[in-house]
């Protein structure tokens, strides 16, 4: 039901119009998180132009991971943000949010902003949905918040997947690259390449 003007592409370790489509799906198919997030390793084939298949879907994304939720502080998310930039490998990537990180004094310092432009103060407590890989370890991303009581709920039932391409379905029409993703106004915007090093 979704046609694609071009290749959507993956990048396993910077920012990439098919990990952002992924994210962004996983807030339509649950609206109730503020952000989502996933690993650049979890893209495993890029989506072709033209009419989008099932099982070209489900080569991108041949895991049976269910979602789950995370609540943390948005001081939190912006030290995870941070240090996947500094620490370079698989590129987290992210909805909901976007981060701007400079270097100031030799150290890297970062900002989240709603897409509306409003900041996202330290303070303010968020859901993030993920999956279950991440949530229970994967990649270490989230080793604190399971320490925490009710830090993490698991769901149960389908593959993410499944509930992903729905939200496809229910988009329909057309969908390009360039609408995920645009290198002049990426959503983790940072000064050079990753790892950031910053010098005094």
């Amino acid at each position: 039901g979704i046609s694609l003007t071009d290749g959507i592409r993956r990048e396993g370790n910077r920012e990439s119009p098919l990990g952002n489509l992924f994210t962004d799906l996983m807030r339509q198919a649950r609206p109730q998180a503020d952000v989502a997030l996933y690993n650049g390793g979890g893209l495993r084939a890029d989506l072709p132009e033209g009419p989008l298949r099932y099982g070209s879907f489900y080569e991108a994304l041949p895991f049976d991971n269910r979602f789950a939720f995370v609540r943390m502080q948005a001081s939190d998310l912006a030290a995870m943000l941070l240090h996947d930039a500094t620490s370079g490998g698989s590129f987290l990537s992210v909805s909901g949010v976007h981060a701007e990180i400079t270097c100031a004094e030799g150290a890297a310092r970062i900002v989240l902003t709603r897409p509306d432009g409003s900041v996202v103060r330290d303070d303010e407590a968020l859901l993030i949905v993920t999956s279950d890989f991440l949530a229970t370890g994967g990649d270490l991303y989230f080793s604190a918040a399971r320490e925490r009581d009710g830090g993490v709920t698991l769901e149960d039932g389908a593959p993410m997947r499944e509930a992903m391409v729905q939200a496809l379905r229910t988009h329909g029409g057309a969908l390009s690259s360039s609408e995920l993703y645009s290198p002049s106004a990426p959503r983790v915007a940072y000064p050079g390449e990753r790892p950031v090093r910053c010098t005094p």
